[in-house]
């Protein structure tokens, strides 16, 4: 199902797939599996999510590695992204409430 999703929430996405992947520093992911997770789930989908994880490494939230063919997150900015993360879910069971 394709929803829409703002620039944060794709962003917070990116962190939590990556992050249950424990690609934290010298574990990676190649740049075109992380593009094509969320392919499917967003609208505007393509173009958009590479826009954004350009965004992520120019801001250093995400390293790349490998002549820019992988990706993994940046362990400076581990509380950050930890937490940007958590308000992901936190929005998430919110919204589950009936």
């Amino acid at each position: 199902m394709i929803e829409r999703f703002t620039d944060e929430e794709i962003a917070a996405e990116i962190f939590d797939k990556l992050n249950r992947k424990r690609c934290w520093g010298g574990k990676y992911k190649p740049y075109k599996s992380v593009v094509s997770w969320l392919e499917a789930k967003v609208r505007k989908n393509g173009k958009r999510i590479k826009k954004i994880v350009d965004n992520l490494v120019k801001d250093r939230y995400l390293l790349v590695k490998k002549g820019g063919n992988v990706l993994s997150l940046n362990t400076r900015k581990k509380e950050e992204i930890k937490n940007t993360i958590k308000k992901k879910f936190d929005k998430d069971t919110k919204a589950n409430v009936y």
